[in-house]
């Protein structure tokens, strides 16, 4: 099956930038090899663009859960602190208070190995 033929005309700055490419690639031994080395390389530009603007939309979704998570945490040791200051704190409250310091001796820990 024979390929489409296209013709076009392009300003004298394009067909020189096109025979340069066409002098400096070995793989590219024509005009008609050069475009279509451009256009493929047009399409897969395009292709990573779409890429990028997918993952910044998931690192922003990420950042937004991080954001809640580390909310969501505050508002655990504000209410673990509040319990703690009464007499008997229920068992998760004491739990989260022990977790929390292990946490602390852990960074220390470490602080200290450096």
């Amino acid at each position: 099956m024979a390929r489409p033929r296209i013709s076009a005309s392009v300003p004298e700055s394009l067909n020189e930038d096109i025979e340069q490419l066409v002098e400096d690639n070995d793989g590219i031994n024509s005009k008609a090899e050069a475009i279509r080395h451009l256009l493929e390389r047009g399409f897969e530009a395009e292709e990573l663009e779409v890429e990028i603007k997918h993952r910044e939309a998931r690192i922003n979704e990420l950042e937004n859960m991080l954001g809640e998570r580390d909310q969501v945490g505050e508002q655990v040791t504000e209410l673990a602190q509040t319990i703690e200051n009464q007499q008997q704190a229920p068992f998760f409250v004491q739990w989260w208070s022990w977790w929390r310091s292990r946490g602390e001796s852990d960074e220390n820990a470490d602080n200290e190995a450096e």
